[in-house]
């Protein structure tokens, strides 16, 4: 991932802290363009700008890299992944009890 990219999405994640729970806010402001959705994606398809899902890669690294840039929901998104980790294993075992 181009170095740009990313230093371009941390500062965006810095500037604006919406930005870090929710994509299109990202898109929004990474982009910031005012030509039309059709070229702004046919800029995409011709490598002129970077792809969403490159934008929103660079955003999971910052992320990783910056604890501090994590969205307010981000613990509690956390440990909701591990109760339904927790519920699964449990009725995973209980399946196979009854076999």
């Amino acid at each position: 991932m181009k170095e740009s990219i990313y230093n371009k999405v941390k500062q965006i994640l810095e500037d604006h802290p919406r930005a870090r729970e929710s994509y299109p806010v990202l898109h929004k402001h990474f982009y910031n363009t005012e030509e039309s959705f059709h070229d702004a994606l046919r800029k995409m398809y011709e490598g002129d700008l970077p792809k969403l899902g490159t934008v929103e890669r660079a955003r999971r690294m910052v992320q990783e890299s910056n604890p501090e840039l994590r969205g307010d929901t981000y613990d509690y998104r956390v440990d909701k992944e591990e109760c339904i980790r927790q519920s699964i294993n449990i009725k995973s075992e209980e399946i196979l009890m009854e076999l």
